[in-house]
């Protein structure tokens, strides 16, 4: 009998650059109203809007298996985010892990 490893292909992202990712990912080639989102500082966008991009990046990643998660130290205690509710966490490390048979 063969085991097969459960490692999967994770990247993690700082708040900024996981930003940077959302925006290029939906906004660049979006014809969606995000596309204007390409050209507008990231201090303009609401958090409405990232929760928005966040939750369509991880119904993307969860339909092909993967998912995403946000860490972030609040009162000393690591706290993880797998849902984002009514606001964005202000400083998250975000892990998106992805099913190791896509690149196959």
């Amino acid at each position: 009998m063969k085991l097969e490893s459960e490692r999967r292909p994770v990247i993690t992202l700082s708040n900024e650059s996981f930003k940077h990712y959302l925006i290029q990912r939906y906004g660049a080639n979006s014809e969606e109203p995000w596309r204007k989102l390409f050209h507008v500082s990231q201090e303009l966008i609401s958090p409405d809007t990232w929760i928005r991009l966040y939750n369509r990046a991880k119904a993307d990643l969860e339909s092909s298996g993967g998912c995403i998660t946000g860490y972030e130290v609040v009162d000393d205690e690591l706290v993880s985010h797998e849902v984002i509710g009514t606001y964005w966490p202000g400083n998250c490390m975000w892990v998106m892990q992805f099913d190791h048979n896509q690149s196959n």
